[in-house]
């Protein structure tokens, strides 16, 4: 019975750190950016907004896509860690799915955007109903970027060391009780 007690006991414990760790994924210190609009032709122009950076915290946006990165605006945060601006989506850019980011020194936040076909690169061919080009699926690989903090890191490391220690404390705690 004492061996079902201390497992419950440790898989709470797990699941609590799990959770603490969680936490701060979506940023260095929970940095928030959001987007005017979910999708936007190439060549419009988005708004931008920002929340929860440094005070006067120096912030690049950047457009992330296939086709690399495009930096939009440098900004600076106001005295309560936020911004807001409008950002021109290069006319150039490929129909697809891209990131907007906003980076402030080793602090990210993200959000998703669509960049659509512009009106005037539209190609009108044979048919007038037939638009080509218009938010074409590509076969382009996106990146992906998985770069983390320093914090994140050390509270990742930090959590694969206390689970090591559990687990060698538990496995010390049977040979006892056998």
């Amino acid at each position: 019975m004492a061996l079902i007690q201390r497992t419950i006991l440790i898989a709470a414990a797990v699941v609590g750190l799990g959770g603490i760790v969680g936490v701060p994924a979506a940023g260095g210190h929970g940095e928030v950016i959001r987007l005017g609009a979910p999708s936007v032709s190439a060549g419009d122009s988005l708004a931008v907004t920002g929340e929860e950076f440094g005070v006067r915290a120096e912030i690049t946006l950047v457009l992330e896509g296939a086709a690399g990165r495009t930096v939009l605006a440098n900004l600076r945060a106001d005295g309560e860690g936020r911004f807001e601006t409008t950002v021109s989506i290069p006319v150039e850019a490929p129909a697809g799915a891209y990131r907007i980011v906003a980076e402030a020194g080793e602090d990210r936040a993200t959000a998703d955007l669509l960049v659509t076909a512009s009106v005037a690169g539209m190609r009108m061919e044979g048919h007038p109903a037939a638009v080509h080009g218009a938010g074409a699926a590509t076969s382009e690989k996106m990146s992906l970027d998985r770069r983390r903090s320093a914090a994140e890191s050390t509270l990742a490391w930090g959590l694969v060391g206390a689970l090591v220690l559990l687990g060698a404390w538990l496995a010390r705690g049977a040979r006892f009780t056998a």
